[in-house]
């Protein structure tokens, strides 16, 4: 799993006679994450870009299953705590 996003661009390489020059550019992918505050960008190769956009989407997947768990355990917080007062 991975965290971050995985997107992908286009780029020139600056070549006059290259297909880029007048069409489109040559597809870059990059990663982009945080990691202690602080942001990162690393390019991924493009034979790398559909297992690392798996990856992606697996971490995503965790993420907001954790946010699901954390949220059942507040409203469960809550009623003990209203379950309490009642006397």
């Amino acid at each position: 799993m991975l965290p971050g996003s995985l997107t992908r661009s286009e780029t020139r390489c600056g070549r006059p006679g290259c297909h880029c020059a007048t069409g489109p550019g040559h597809p870059a992918w990059t990663l982009s994450f945080t990691v202690k505050g602080r942001k990162r960008t690393e390019r991924v190769p493009q034979e790398w870009a559909e297992e690392v956009g798996q990856r992606v989407a697996a971490g995503r997947a965790l993420q907001d299953a954790v946010r699901d768990v954390l949220a059942a355990n507040a409203e469960r917080f809550v009623l003990a705590r209203k379950q309490r007062r009642r006397p």
